[in-house]
């Protein structure tokens, strides 16, 4: 089993006009989570990446449902909008290993 680290999941609120301080890093075109109700652009680095993400009206919606209330897009509700850091994300190449060793 082995597991590395794959892309932390940075909340940004008016993500569309974002940009980093002196222009350090590129940010790349993301995509849509139209279930969660949010939307990313990336910045790469190396095989790693910075998901810079923000919501749509559509996420207060999800964040109340049984279902989606551990999603890493509720965590943004949860927290009261506030902007940064909310979770990491990790890589494997077995999640069978992974999904035991952690039962």
């Amino acid at each position: 089993m082995n597991l590395k680290f794959n892309h932390i999941i940075h909340y940004v609120n008016q993500l569309k006009s974002f940009q980093f301080p002196g222009r350090v890093l590129t940010i790349q075109p993301g995509g849509k989570h139209p279930r969660l109700g949010t939307y990313n652009k990336l910045s790469y680095i190396n095989e790693n990446y910075i998901e810079l993400l923000d919501v749509e009206d559509k996420l207060m919606k999800i964040a109340k449902t049984e279902e989606e209330r551990v999603s890493f897009a509720t965590k943004i509700a949860q927290d009261n909008f506030a902007q940064g850091f909310k979770t990491m994300c990790l890589r494997t190449d077995d999640i069978e290993k992974v999904i035991k060793k952690i039962k």
